[in-house]
């Protein structure tokens, strides 16, 4: 009797453990690649990562600078992810470094200005602070993103403070 009791209480035990442990989906994921690039992307957003190593690419396949640039903010309207029910995202990228930061989110309040929202969670982001930004890598990530999106059917917009 006192082993079929015990056998019920562990598995008890297990079924609340895994209940209460937290689905993938529900968490942040940050994904580094070899020193080229960081990124982290906000819950869901994981179908994302197509496009932003499209762009990681992209980027370096044109000429090196040096210096690090401005965080470019972008509203990504991709069609493969609205059968996801995801219509757009946003999406951070930056250089600092030589290494490229690409985050991402879902907007999340309706009435709030997307590009409030994604500096709040760039801001929280673990980045190394930026040296002086240079324009001529704020083009070329921008050139990156656009020709990336051009070629995949996705169009993005630039978001400004």
């Amino acid at each position: 009797m006192i082993e079929i009791t015990a056998i019920i209480l562990l598995i008890a035990f297990i079924l609340i453990g895994r209940l209460t442990k937290p689905r993938q989906l529900e968490r942040p994921v940050v994904i580094e690649r070899g020193g080229n690039y960081r990124v982290t992307l906000a819950p869901r957003l994981n179908l994302a990562i197509s496009f932003i190593e499209r762009i990681a690419h992209s980027f370096r396949a044109q000429p090196a600078l040096s210096g690090d640039s401005a965080t470019l903010c972008l509203a990504v309207s991709d069609p493969s992810l609205k059968r996801y029910a995801i219509e757009t995202y946003l999406l951070a990228i930056t250089l600092r470094h030589g290494m490229l930061y690409f985050q991402a989110m879902q907007p999340v309040l309706k009435g709030d200005s997307p590009y409030r929202q994604l500096d709040e969670f760039v801001q929280a982001a673990n980045m190394p602070p930026a040296k002086l930004p240079d324009a001529q890598q704020d083009e070329r990530l921008l050139a990156a993103a656009e020709q990336t999106a051009a070629g995949h059917d996705i169009s993005i917009q630039r978001l400004l403070e």
